[in-house]
């Protein structure tokens, strides 16, 4: 689907969004984590949330809290 303004993948970020941010626009998990792309982004997708500040975008850090551990069971799991 070539149209920016879709969410081919139905996590809540557009396509125009997910090429932005470098998220794959055909998958809701893009690190694979459980938790969908546009949850993991947050609110403001000009700001995307770095929970661990290290320049990785949570939707791309599959251990977004740095603690080295994948994520344990959560209510967003894809």
């Amino acid at each position: 689907d070539g149209n920016l303004l879709n969410d081919q993948d139905e996590d809540g970020l557009t396509n125009g969004e997910e090429i932005d941010l470098g998220t794959e626009v055909n998958n809701a998990d893009s690190d694979g984590d459980g938790v969908p792309d546009g949850v993991e982004v947050g609110e403001d997708v000009t700001d995307p949330i770095d929970t661990d500040g290290d320049g990785i975008i949570n939707a791309l850090d599959d251990d977004d809290d740095g603690d080295t551990m994948p994520p344990l069971l959560c209510e967003y799991c894809v």
